[in-house]
């Protein structure tokens, strides 16, 4: 059995940020790695949007101290939302 995309992501994501190989868009890069994943399974890509910003930074603090749970959380939460929205579910 594999493992869950939304693991996958969070981990990917957070090791990339992790060697910082950019002056400046590591986050970005690092969002489309996860995306990539996501993207394999038939899923959404991660899409940060302003009021989920916060928590995505926090998430990712969280993720640099070895808890990426925050990180799965989110990446699952956002996976949720756009199924619902496509499916035109009330949210």
């Amino acid at each position: 059995m594999g493992v869950p995309p939304e693991i996958e992501a969070a981990w990917l994501h957070n090791r990339f940020t992790q060697i910082h190989p950019f002056q400046d868009g590591n986050g970005r890069v690092a969002r489309t790695l996860a995306s990539l994943i996501f993207l394999r399974e038939g899923l959404f890509p991660v899409v940060i949007k302003r009021h989920d910003r916060n928590e995505y930074i926090t998430a990712s603090e969280a993720a640099d101290t070895e808890n990426l749970s925050p990180l799965i959380k989110l990446f699952s939460r956002l996976q949720e939302r756009i199924l619902i929205k496509g499916l035109g579910l009330p949210a």
